[in-house]
């Protein structure tokens, strides 16, 4: 009969293990949302960065240098930044 309890019992220590592991996976593969500061709100769409960067580039002095910043800043945020004058 104590064989059976601790059976148990380490059946229950790893289906919470399992659980566990599935709230950080869950945490990883997270959306993006454009929402309000619960996190609530609307799925964003990915933007065309090199599109985007070669529109905003265009008037630059630097253009090679432009586009390679504006690239990496538009893959980590999604977005692209302000504009040159």
């Amino acid at each position: 009969m104590a064989m059976r309890g601790v059976f148990v019992i380490l059946i229950v220590l790893f289906m919470m293990q399992v659980w566990v592991e599935s709230i950080d996976d869950a945490r990883y593969f997270e959306v993006k949302t454009n929402g309000d500061e619960n996190g609530y709100g609307k799925v964003m769409a990915l933007i065309d960065c090199g599109k985007e960067c070669r529109r905003r580039c265009s008037k630059a002095s630097e253009h090679d240098d432009c586009l390679k910043y504006c690239g990496i800043c538009c893959q980590k945020c999604n977005c692209v930044p302000p504009g040159t004058s």
